[in-house]
């Protein structure tokens, strides 16, 4: 019987606290879901792709974008410019290091206080050819990218963790019913095992 007690407490745990123990090692979170992808543009010679976009929060921290890089056929340098009145930041990332599909985070030391204010970033790659151009996804008439913003308060964000988790097992009924018989099951298991010592 301490074999069931132990395994109980244990998942118990687990769906509970687990999450919160990953969230503390958590420095950036996005302000939203990604937007669906859909087509591409090409990044080469001095063609410039720009996208402005109002901060959800404070603590801009970085802006991730997806990339269509298939083979590696691109190894040029790739060029990022965050703007707001003049030039905020500014990384340069080798196309090499990019995988076809793969999403791309361009972190940066964060910005303070700026919550909906707007930036413009832009994507350049000077020496890159058509021919071997890296792509980026579009989202209808956007860039397919999301914001990132870094955490200070690790309660808070623990807060939105839960809240979040919650909000995504409501909008699966089934498996949130099925979820909340097996932790109940789990609780009740234990306390009556508890009432037997």
């Amino acid at each position: 019987m301490k074999l069931v007690t132990f395994t109980t407490i244990f998942i118990l745990i687990l769906v509970f606290l687990f999450p919160a123990m990953l969230a503390l090692g958590i420095r950036n979170i996005p302000a939203a879901d990604q937007g669906p992808l859909g087509g591409t543009e090409k990044i080469y010679g001095t063609k410039l792709i720009t996208q402005t976009f109002v901060s959800a929060d404070d603590n801009l921290s970085g802006i991730g974008l997806s990339f269509k890089n298939p083979n590696l056929i691109n190894k040029d340098d790739i060029n990022f410019t965050l703007m707001r009145e003049g030039i905020i930041r500014n990384l340069v990332i080798n196309g090499g290091s990019i995988p076809d599909g793969g999403f791309i985070k361009f972190l940066f030391e964060p910005i303070n206080g700026m919550k909906n204010k707007k930036f413009t970033f832009s994507l350049s790659a000077p020496t890159a050819t058509e021919d071997k151009a890296l792509e980026v996804f579009y989202s209808s008439d956007s860039l397919s990218y999301v914001t990132f913003h870094k955490v200070n308060n690790k309660a808070e964000l623990i807060g939105k963790v839960y809240s979040h988790w919650l909000y995504k097992l409501s909008k699966d009924i089934i498996f949130f019913i099925f979820y909340m018989i097996i932790t109940a099951g789990l609780a009740i298991l234990l306390l009556f095992h508890w009432k037997k010592i």
